[in-house]
């Protein structure tokens, strides 16, 4: 049985941030195992945001308990991910009361909705009957459960490929949510063919954040990390999820 020091290396535990090619990896988890021996955080600054996050972050997806959210927070925890579609926008309702009273720059709120998005799993794209209205009427919706004027960080959900990042409606809707204060920051969430995605990311000059599946049994780690690489030398923020691969 592998012990929590060899664990915690090959698993990439809740990486966040930029510096998440190969060699940043090695560095990142290293510290990462060196400080929490001392109670310490790692910290990183994502993207061109300037803020410095923990590389610990919280999803809340699976949570429903608004004192394990609080916890998290009071223990250090910088940036906290929900999505219209967990619990039915309930987890968002969750996260806006968690934080309500909270100084609204201690913490970072990430969320994203694929209403409105035809959907190709599979091949990662986004299909002619997407309707842009019923998207950014969903974001409405998300700010309003979250009781905020703007959130940190807006994701457009399984853009797996680099036509779906370029795919010009969402990419210009995205661009007038952001134009219109609603998000300080618009990214791509992807859950397959990460690699392309992320050089597509960069590519655009629009998008400041990917947020991507990244862990140990994934098979296309080498693409990944040198995707990264070239998307972080453009400032673009990395964010990783799924990273103890459902252990």
């Amino acid at each position: 049985m592998q012990n929590r020091r060899r664990f915690l290396k090959n698993s990439l535990l809740a990486i966040t941030g930029t510096g998440m090619a190969r060699d940043s990896f090695a560095s990142a988890t290293s510290q990462l195992v060196s400080t929490d021996e001392g109670k310490k955080f790692v910290y990183r600054t994502l993207g061109k945001s300037n803020s410095k996050l923990p590389v610990v972050s919280m999803g809340t997806g699976n949570c429903d308990n608004p004192n394990l959210v609080r916890e998290a927070l009071d223990m250090g925890v910088k940036l906290l991910a929900t999505h219209e579609f967990y619990q039915q926008g309930n987890n968002e309702k969750m996260v806006g009361e968690v934080i309500k009273d909270r100084p609204r720059d201690s913490v970072l709120v990430l969320t994203g909705t694929g209403k409105g998005l035809e959907i190709d799993f599979k091949n990662g794209r986004f299909g002619p009957g997407t309707n842009t209205d019923v998207f950014v009427e969903s974001v409405n919706g998300s700010l309003e459960r979250l009781q905020m004027d703007h959130v940190d960080i807006l994701n457009v959900p399984f853009a797996g490929s680099r036509e779906a990042v370029f795919f010009e409606p969402v990419l210009k809707t995205m661009e007038m949510i952001k134009k219109q204060g609603k998000a300080r920051f618009i990214g791509i969430a992807s859950h397959n063919i990460e690699h392309e995605a992320i050089r597509a990311a960069a590519d655009t000059g629009v998008y400041d954040m990917v947020t991507i599946a990244y862990n140990f049994l994934k098979t296309n780690r080498q693409e990944m990390d040198e995707a990264m690489q070239y998307a972080t030398d453009k400032g673009l923020g990395i964010i990783g999820m799924k990273t103890m691969a459902g252990v």
